[in-house]
């Protein structure tokens, strides 16, 4: 077999299974287009993004020095932490919860801080929020002067010693 030979059908070999690949992807596209969800299971809108990771995001971007006010427009009131359902044939609905989930007051040197502790994460589906899914914002005078556990840790740490 000559060169052109073994060229042309090497060629022709790898245009058609191009050829192929482009057909079954086109048909997979389609035949997956025409999938549907039964009507029982899209009564309820469910949002793209859960309200967990963008509240993550929302907490990113709290600076210090912004207000109290400030911080309250950037963050939700309520988020979803999940859904869930008493009843298997009922569409599921939102499992919601107070942002922030809680308020602290701590004294320390003769300052008053208020701490404000939001949901930042779910590590375990089990009902309950635990600290490691919290992310607390330090407020002094309505302002944020910091935000994270070690800022809380220090604060709290002079408050005992009576600092």
């Amino acid at each position: 077999m000559n060169q052109s030979k073994f060229f042309s059908l090497f060629f022709v070999s790898r245009l058609s299974f191009v050829a192929c690949l482009f057909l079954v992807s086109c048909n997979l596209f389609f035949i997956q287009g025409c999938a549907s969800l039964p009507e029982s299971d899209i009564d309820e809108p469910y949002p793209a993004a859960s309200s967990v990771e963008i509240n993550h995001n929302q907490l990113a971007r709290i600076l210090p020095g912004m207000t109290l006010s400030e911080v309250a427009t950037l963050m939700d009131q309520e988020i979803i932490i999940g859904y869930s359902s008493d009843d298997p044939a009922k569409p599921l609905s939102p499992v919601k919860v107070q942002n922030p989930y809680k308020v602290e007051l701590v004294t320390a040197g003769g300052h008053d801080y208020v701490i404000y502790y939001y949901v930042s994460s779910i590590q375990k589906s089990d009902g309950m929020i635990a600290d490691d899914e919290l992310l607390p914002v330090i407020f002094e005078d309505e302002f944020v002067i910091g935000k994270g556990w070690k800022n809380v840790l220090m604060i709290k740490a002079n408050a005992a010693d009576g600092l």
